[in-house]
């Protein structure tokens, strides 16, 4: 594995390193601009592939509302985690 190949010492300091930054995605973007086809594709299937936890109704509504604009959808990070849920449970075929 990839962490055997690692020297000890160096994988030891990087994870008792504590200047680790996050960093931000973004998805507000994403959402809005270029990957705007892909979510409306998602939420329009006939069937999502999590489709006993996700509305498929009230989702697309979402959606929209957080394209229109309104103030009270979901936030971007809340649709961009969704729309990663849906997608990993298409690629590993969980339902």
């Amino acid at each position: 594995s990839l962490h055997d190949a690692l020297p000890i010492s160096l994988t030891e300091v990087v994870r008792k390193r504590k200047t680790k930054l996050g960093f931000s995605t973004p998805q507000q973007k994403w959402i809005a601009g270029d990957r705007r086809g892909l979510m409306h594709h998602l939420i329009q299937q006939p069937r999502l592939q999590l489709h006993r936890i996700l509305a498929v109704d009230k989702m697309a509504r979402e959606l929209q509302s957080f394209l229109d604009g309104d103030p009270d959808s979901l936030t971007d990070l809340e649709i961009f985690r969704i729309m990663n849920l849906e997608l990993w449970a298409q690629a590993f075929n969980v339902s």
